[in-house]
């Protein structure tokens, strides 16, 4: 099943430009707070219109601007869970989860997570619709259903209860429950563990991720945190300036990020602008700073992104590089002893370590540095190891191969 969105939309401080294709499996698009991650899903769904464009579900159109067709929430067949979850307040989690039913037609059961013909797309506003309302749907067929999602989700014990009770792990698995029982073609998750506390996010992570498996239905998942991505995504797309970048396999992503933005949003602590000297060789003014890489530089790379665990304490030899008039780092006497302009052969740097400040955390320091003075701060982290305070080595060795080349 092939989900395809290709839309624009105006907001209040910049226009967002959609451009999404993705089968089964989780897709993610990552992107900071009020990037436009909220508003794409709202367009898939429905809820929101966008202002040209086209949208296609498995061949069948759901949004297209130019002929005019706009599909309401209820006929799209999306199951959407929003950030906050959007139970209904007055009734119990049973009653909750038999909300899902579709209104009208008959919804045999065919396995947990078969295929249906409608859908019921809860919204922030939507007015609940009780069960004993809903027609052509046998209360049995409803009862056993519900009961089956109840078991699935381990809420049996709290199938009496109204949201209130509830704590933020029950709502989630409560809005999951909700979800499958419509059947969806497409589920959408927004911020789906933004409301959780950190020390329960693993254990619903591992959970969600089982169910998602299991559904084996197309799935958007929005968030703005690089660990959830990593966790539950197979291809992720950042959404960035107002713009869907390109889609790339999850830990190829991590591994090659692409642009500056990109790294920020995957975590990478260091990202700076850099000059390509040659095939294997970069100034990073900012820095004060050259690196050799082993790989080819591609024409065009204006960028470098240095993940904060790459770096590793050394051990006073290699070359150390010093900042020339313009910032970019040209190669001196290394400490070895060799002379000041003898070819580098080795593909490692060794950046001194100057200005250094540390900050402690439960597991592991971090650093902050200067490889020059009056350069910017790099950030160097590193696992502690017994209770022995960190040394500060004088200089820092990374290989070539921790480099990330960005463009743009």
């Amino acid at each position: 099943m092939l989900l395809e969105a290709h839309f624009r939309k105006k907001l209040a401080f910049f226009t967002l430009q959609v451009d999404i294709e993705t089968g089964d499996g989780v897709f993610a698009l990552l992107g900071a707070s009020g990037s436009g991650k909220s508003m794409t899903l709202k367009c898939i769904a429905g809820i929101e219109r966008p202002d040209e464009g086209r949208i296609v579900l498995d061949g069948r159109v759901l949004f297209d601007a130019e002929k005019r067709i706009d599909l309401p929430p209820q006929k799209r067949r999306v199951g959407y869970m929003f950030q906050d979850y959007a139970l209904f307040p007055n009734m119990t989690v049973r009653e909750n989860v038999m909300a899902g039913i579709p209104r009208g037609g008959k919804n045999g059961r065919g396995g947990l997570f078969g295929k249906r013909t409608q859908a019921v797309l809860p919204s922030e506003n939507a007015q609940a619709v009780r069960p004993s309302e809903r027609t052509h749907t046998s209360a049995e067929d409803i009862q056993a259903q519900t009961d089956d999602l109840l078991a699935t989700f381990q809420i049996e014990e709290i199938a009496e209860l109204k949201p209130a009770k509830l704590s933020g792990g029950q709502k989630q698995r409560v809005a999951m429950a909700r979800i499958l029982m419509q059947r969806p073609d497409v589920i959408l998750l927004d911020e789906p563990f933004a409301a959780l506390d950190s020390y329960l996010k693993w254990q619903l992570e591992q959970e969600m991720a089982a169910t998602l498996k299991q559904i084996g239905k197309p799935v958007i998942f929005v968030s703005h945190s690089r660990d959830e991505v990593y966790h539950l995504a197979d291809r992720v797309c950042v959404l960035s300036g107002g713009r869907t970048g390109e889609a790339a396999e999850t830990k190829a992503f991590f591994a090659d990020p692409g642009t500056r933005a990109a790294a920020l949003l995957s975590g990478c602590k260091n990202v700076a602008a850099a000059e390509r000297v040659d095939a294997h060789t970069l100034d990073v003014p900012a820095w004060g700073i050259r690196l050799r890489v082993r790989r080819e530089v591609p024409e065009g790379t204006d960028g470098v992104g240095i993940r904060a665990h790459a770096f590793k304490a050394g051990d006073g030899e290699g070359t150390l590089q010093d900042a020339g008039q313009n910032g970019s780092g040209t190669e001196t006497a290394a400490v070895d002893g060799r002379s000041p302009r003898e070819p580098v052969e080795s593909y490692d740097n060794y950046l001194p370590v100057l200005d250094s400040a540390i900050l402690e955390d439960p597991f592991e320091w971090t650093v902050s540095f200067r490889a020059a003075e009056g350069a910017d701060l790099i950030q160097w982290k590193t696992a502690k190891t017994g209770d022995s305070p960190l040394v500060i080595p004088k200089t820092l060795n990374l290989d070539s191969k921790s480099i990330i080349l960005l463009k743009g």
